[in-house]
């Protein structure tokens, strides 16, 4: 292929192929709230042809939107495609899982073949089975392959040892580093969504990070509702005892061992014998939800909304004082920043944060948010303290989450900077 002839002008358009599953899909009036989602929605609206790879089964809810291969047409560009695995799971990091990626690149060496060759591939990493058929496709159809680091897989798995057999890990993950150095090392170019992500996908790549890489952050659309819809989703909320009267924190995402909601909890739990009106929202469903509620102990201070749809996620941050993001330190989180936290940036909210690297230097240096020591249930009820009672505080850190957020994370800021790259790419990185 001549890509250089592809982009003889900046007004060409491309044929793009999108990779990756797990995320909410434009079905079902289902909102695109992620990375490939928002990037198709921009490439399609910027004239360029998507095809979105995708999967029948909702990530999120280990639950199947469909049992079988489909094809949805979501608008003149954009086409998504669902693959289909007979084998679900229900932990994310768990042997059924894998099954189930491998079944997903089963599916797409067979459908891939039947679709008009693109000019070029962005694929997810994780999984790693589809970027392994990605760049099988790539080199067979000469196609740059882009493979975007969003979690450190598959050292991620240490997580799932006990220290005591952190040596049967080494050993184990072994054969899966091996492949995903060598499908790393025949990938055209690594991004990531922050700086630590792109480096480490090319140090398995073998390589120092190049011209032909790229860190661009995840990126979120700025959130809006209708007066009707704000107020049907805050009657909503007050039904659970959350309103503009309530001093509210909210936590978004899967409740699962990588969290530390166990110290918030508590730092809560300690704050609300003197604050009657604090509440901590957590939104979201994962495998420590049980054990996160026994936490809890019944405390009405504490609300568990289960999954929340983007009206209810945007119209709770519109009544919330801080967005908590906390992780534990562990080596894969320690130097992200998900979309999880650009989301409450997007809703003028302070972050109270955990993790001691990226995201506590960026949010330090911008003055949108303090970090606490995970693990430390004193100094966590310090920092929101410090919030509660700060109004001046608390209302500069807001104002500068939302400029913060207008300048790097808005999702058409991003969305440019990927369309810059992929013509960079097709046109030999002149």
């Amino acid at each position: 292929m001549e890509n250089k002839n592809i982009l003889s002008s900046d007004k060409e358009r491309i044929n793009i192929w999108l990779i990756g599953e797990g995320e909410p899909l434009p079905v079902d009036g289902r909102e695109r709230l992620m990375r490939l989602g928002m990037l198709a929605k921009y490439l399609s609206g910027q004239g360029h042809k998507v095809t979105w790879w995708s999967s029948t089964f909702i990530h999120g809810e280990k639950r199947y939107y469909c049992k079988s291969y489909k094809e949805i047409r979501i608008n003149p560009k954009e086409r998504l495609v669902l693959l289909h695995s007979p084998v679900a799971y229900k932990k994310n990091i768990s042997l059924s899982r894998i099954v189930y990626h491998q079944k997903l690149a089963t599916a797409f060496r067979k459908y891939s073949k039947r679709k008009t060759v693109p000019d070029l591939i962005f694929c997810a990493w994780p999984t790693s089975q589809f970027a392994r058929e990605a760049v099988r496709y790539g080199k067979k159809n000469k196609v740059p392959v882009i493979i975007d680091i969003r979690d450190l897989w598959p050292d991620i798995f240490n997580r799932a040892f006990p220290d005591s057999l952190q040596w049967l890990a080494k050993i184990g993950l072994k054969p899966l580093q091996y492949a995903a150095a060598v499908t790393l090392r025949q990938a055209t170019g690594i991004t990531g969504m922050v700086p630590y992500a792109t480096s480490w996908g090319c140090r398995y790549a073998g390589r120092a990070v190049g011209k032909q890489d790229a860190t661009i952050y995840i990126g979120n659309e700025r959130p809006g509702l209708s007066k009707e819809e704000q107020e049907k989703n805050q009657s909503w909320w007050q039904d659970r005892g959350v309103s503009e009267e309530t001093w509210n924190i909210c936590y978004f995402g899967t409740l699962s061992i990588s969290v530390d909601l166990k110290t918030v909890i508590d730092a809560v739990k300690i704050l609300s014998q003197r604050y009657k009106d604090i509440r901590l929202v957590i939104g979201g469903e994962g495998d420590c939800k049980e054990e996160l509620v026994q936490q809890a102990q019944g405390s009405k201070h504490i609300i568990f909304a289960g999954w929340l749809n983007g009206q209810q996620m945007n119209s709770l941050m519109g009544i919330c004082r801080c967005g908590t993001y906390s992780y534990k330190n562990s080596e894969d989180f320690y130097n992200t920043f998900s979309n999880k936290g650009i989301q409450y940036l997007s809703g003028k909210l302070p972050i109270l944060n955990s993790l001691g690297g990226f995201a506590r230097t960026m949010l330090e240096e911008n003055e949108c948010g303090l970090t606490y020591k995970e693990g430390d249930i004193q100094d966590c009820a310090r920092q929101i303290e410090r919030l509660y009672t700060d109004s001046a505080l608390c209302k500069r850190m807001a104002e500068n989450a939302y400029e913060l957020f207008e300048k790097k994370f808005e999702s058409n800021v991003v969305n440019r900077q990927f369309e810059q790259y992929f013509y960079q790419i097709l046109g030999g990185l002149e």
